[in-house]
């Protein structure tokens, strides 16, 4: 059995899986519904950031999904504060 199967398997039976990303907790949950669907939470020192609806078909797309909402809001912010060359 490859690792990546193992690692798959253990995350489809995580209820709520809790990673970091770059400073923030990602939280990847099963829907509450009832419906196989997946979200995302991102939190930062207890407070939610943002989450999204329980609309991914696989764990794994909703952690990717949410890595690349972190990613691309810290890049967004890095561009607006960055000094400008006069």
């Amino acid at each position: 059995m490859s690792f990546a199967a193992t690692l798959s398997r253990t995350i489809v039976t995580v209820p709520r899986l809790v990673l970091r990303h770059r400073g923030f907790d990602l939280t990847v949950e099963r829907a509450n519904d009832g419906s196989d669907g997946y979200g995302f939470a991102i939190s930062h020192r207890g407070l939610t950031l943002h989450a999204s609806p329980a609309e991914f078909r696989t764990p794994q797309s909703a952690e990717r999904s949410g890595r690349v909402f972190i990613d691309d809001a810290l890049s967004g912010f890095d561009y607006a504060t960055r000094p400008t060359d006069a």
